[in-house]
């Protein structure tokens, strides 16, 4: 923060620089302009000295994108991959709720980890799906091939989810 204050005077250096300039008769440069862009996706727990004013004061909130964008987002991706026949209405269809970032990770990274690990030279429908579940939705193999611990425990854990959201926010309550 003590960074931040301050940022209109120049140093030294630059104010001799131009007065030097002023004294020659020749124009000095106008000022630069310091554009900041910080991202996250916990606004809650920003510190608030850097959202008072004049400061980093101007959020920008991005929502999550609708099938149409999904569609258009996947189609984007899979131009930089080599496919097979990949059917993107489904895909948008059936990701809901996940961010571009979710959907670059699960076509660029899992899909291609996949079909690699199948000896395939491009990815396919089912590489990407199973990309999703995997990235998207956290599922690294499909719920019906888990073991019974590993269904006792992720249940223990989502309940825990929902125990913390009942109690904590009672206003919401269905």
């Amino acid at each position: 923060l003590t960074e931040l204050d301050g940022l209109d005077e120049l140093p030294l250096r630059e104010r001799i620089y131009q007065s030097i300039l002023r004294l020659t008769g020749v124009p000095p440069a106008p000022a630069g302009e310091l554009f900041v862009v910080f991202a996250t996706n916990r606004p809650d727990v920003l510190d608030k000295a850097l959202t008072r004013a004049g400061r980093i004061d101007k959020p920008i909130a991005f929502d999550i994108p609708d099938k149409g964008s999904r569609q258009a987002i996947i189609e984007g991706y899979l131009s930089k991959v080599a496919h097979n026949s990949i059917d993107t209405d489904l895909l948008a269809e059936s990701t809901m709720g996940a961010t571009p970032a979710q959907l670059e990770a699960a076509i660029q990274t899992e899909a291609v980890k996949l079909a690699t690990f199948d000896g395939h030279d491009k990815i396919s429908q089912k590489d990407i799906e199973d990309g999703i579940y995997d990235t998207v939705f956290g599922v690294a193999q499909p719920i019906s091939q888990w073991d019974p611990e590993q269904k006792k425990q992720v249940a223990a854990h989502e309940a825990g989810h929902a125990l913390m959201v009942h109690l904590e926010h009672k206003k919401h309550r269905i």
